[in-house]
């Protein structure tokens, strides 16, 4: 799903060691999601939404500011 794809790509991004991004939701991936949920004050559920999308690209533009 490019919904998982994209958010192992953030996971990636901002730390956690979810494997190789292959757009599958794995064991590692769902408590990723989780921790980054508790992490950020988010409902906890370990799933992807288009909220957490936005949280976590939110999170990744702030550890990794873009070049102006």
């Amino acid at each position: 799903c490019e919904m998982t794809f994209q958010a192992q790509q953030l996971l990636t991004k901002l730390g956690f060691n979810i494997g190789e991004p292959d757009g599958k939701m794995g064991l590692r991936t769902a408590n990723a999601i989780r921790l980054f949920q508790l992490q950020s004050g988010m409902p906890v559920t370990g799933e992807i939404t288009p909220e957490l999308l936005d949280q976590m690209q939110m999170f990744a533009e702030e550890v990794i500011p873009k070049v102006r």
